[in-house]
């Protein structure tokens, strides 16, 4: 495994930042926000070596490479959680920040318990490809159920996390400061958008390979139809959708057809 330039100034200016703000603990140990921050540099900064070697597909610190991966997203996981706390804190007396903590922690252990339940699941046979399906969209065991939930779990939290971070971000900018107001709502937006330039979408099947694209026929009844019947009660939808609008069939229409799709489709 080989490290490329951008990983070296990362890894320097990570653990560089993790150093300077142990100092600041260490000055000041009584600041919850402080051990926020710090354990937030900690899990980004730790987890990013374990998210290189996974998505290479090799052992990293005598752990295989799905191993890594968990160890990743573990600590993405924590550090998310550091994060919320930080805003938490910050916008809120102590008493009600440590209420909202503790329940908090009770999100992060449920995440953490699917993510390990779903590692050890996984067949020893997949575990190099369920590690690199991060780096080869499209592609991999995705329909594997104890992958599928692996990544699920970890993607649902930490999207939860960052919309929960900015949701706090902007209620402390209501009382700030007008210029650390605009900073704060700037955050906000960075917190908001942070998601998205990463995703990646996979759709699970009972083949474990991409969906099928919709079928369309000649006939005009059928022409407004997706499928030959068979997909009608798929996964045990009911023929009738919710939609009054929509055909008979329940994915009958080009939308739908891709709505019926997506409902087994996740991020990661």
């Amino acid at each position: 495994m080989t490290y490329t330039a951008f990983d070296v100034i990362h890894g320097i200016a990570s653990f560089g930042a993790l150093a300077w703000m142990l100092y600041l603990v260490a000055r000041s140990p009584g600041d919850v926000r402080r051990w926020a921050v710090a354990g937030l540099l900690a899990g980004w900064s730790v987890a990013y070596p374990f998210g290189i070697a996974a998505s290479a597909g090799t052992d990293f610190l005598g752990v295989d490479a799905m191993t890594a991966r968990y160890v990743q997203h573990g600590l993405l996981l924590v550090a998310a959680y550091s994060l919320v706390c930080f805003f938490q804190f910050s916008a809120l007396e102590a008493r009600l920040a440590r209420g909202r903590a503790a329940r908090e922690a009770v999100g992060l252990a449920v995440a953490l318990a699917v993510v390990t339940a779903a590692n050890l699941a996984i067949p020893a046979d997949l575990r190099v490809p369920a590690a690199t399906v991060t780096s080869t969209p499209g592609e991999g065991p995705v329909g594997v159920d104890s992958i599928a939930a692996f990544y699920i779990a970890a993607n649902s939290y930490l999207l939860y996390a960052f919309a929960a971070a900015c949701v706090w971000t902007r209620r402390y900018a209501r009382g700030a400061e007008p210029r650390l107001r605009r900073g704060l709502r700037v955050a906000s937006g960075g917190l908001a958008a942070t998601p998205w330039p990463g995703r990646r979408s996979w759709c699970r099947t009972s083949a474990g390979g991409p969906a099928p694209r919709p079928r369309r026929r000649s006939s005009s009844r059928a022409s407004s139809c997706c499928c030959s019947g068979s997909c009608c009660s798929w996964r045990g939808w009911p023929t009738r959708p919710w939609s009054p609008g929509w055909p008979r069939c329940g994915c009958g229409s080009g939308t739908a057809a891709r709505i019926a799709t997506s409902v087994h489709c996740g991020q990661y």
